[in-house]
């Protein structure tokens, strides 16, 4: 047949000219050099490469004759699709391969009767399961120092902000399963503090024992990010929200809008 003529352009997979007559290149390219092809035909690839255009390696066919030469003669393993090893889905219509068919449903037995402690994950080798403290281990590393209460122990895993082990309930916290592990059971109704202030930290030397109502103390802030502090009379309450504001920030903020943006009376 000869060299293949590839288009280079957007190829989808065919060769495609946007603003032509005839957007596909092999039909346009058959147009140009062969003349108008026949009403209710279509053109297919010799070659097999769409983005061909070369006349020499089209052919004028019906659309029953184009798919039929689009259709595999093999699978991707070299199985005939042809007589007993080809099926044919009843509800799709799609064709597959029977003994491909037979050696995806052996191996899924094979799998299936290993037992659990054996199977491990793709990519490593079977074995015993890995305790929870490895698997925290395995992914800590060491983070800041502090001078009081030592290195923290940094959860390098999925983080909202707490680290968590795997997407089960929040006992799977990392700074709560690393306690329950080390050092026993939280008490009911009880909760764990960060004193170092890392959310990731799991370092039960870092944690401490207190009620809701002293971890929200904890939790609350008691300067604004200007260093302004959040009391007295510099604290206000949103009644809407409950949340808590700086009024010295706010009437700054006021004031520098208000250069921005002068009040009606004040333009000129």
């Amino acid at each position: 047949m000869g060299t293949c003529w590839r288009f280079t352009g957007t190829t989808t997979p065919y060769g495609r000219i946007a603003k032509a007559q005839d957007s596909y290149t092999h039909r346009l390219g058959w147009k140009l050099l062969r003349g108008p092809i026949p009403e209710g035909m279509e053109l297919h690839h010799r070659c097999g490469v769409h983005a061909c255009w070369n006349p020499d390696h089209l052919e004028v066919v019906t659309h029953a004759e184009n798919r039929a030469f689009d259709r595999k003669a093999t699978c991707k393993h070299g199985h005939w699709l042809v007589g007993e090893n080809l099926r044919i889905d009843p509800q799709t219509g799609i064709r597959s391969c029977r003994a491909c068919l037979r050696e995806n449903q052996r191996r899924y037995r094979a799998a299936a009767s290993r037992s659990p402690a054996s199977r491990g994950r793709p990519g490593r080798p079977p074995g015993p399961l890995r305790t929870d403290l490895e698997r925290l281990f395995d992914r800590t590393v060491l983070g800041p120092t502090h001078p009081e209460l030592g290195t923290c122990w940094l959860f390098t895993g999925p983080a909202g902000p707490y680290g968590r082990l795997d997407k089960s309930r929040s006992e799977r916290a990392t700074h709560r399963l690393g306690w329950t592990l080390l050092r026993g059971p939280i008490p009911e109704g009880m909760e764990l503090h960060h004193r170092c202030g890392v959310r990731v930290c799991w370092n039960p030397d870092h944690l401490e024992v207190v009620t809701h109502a002293e971890n929200s103390a904890y939790a609350r802030k008691t300067h604004c990010k200007r260093g302004h502090p959040l009391s007295g009379d510099n604290l206000r309450i949103d009644p809407r929200t409950g949340g808590r504001r700086c009024r010295a920030c706010n009437a700054a903020t006021q004031q520098a809008f208000r250069k921005r943006v002068p009040r009606p009376h004040e333009k000129k």
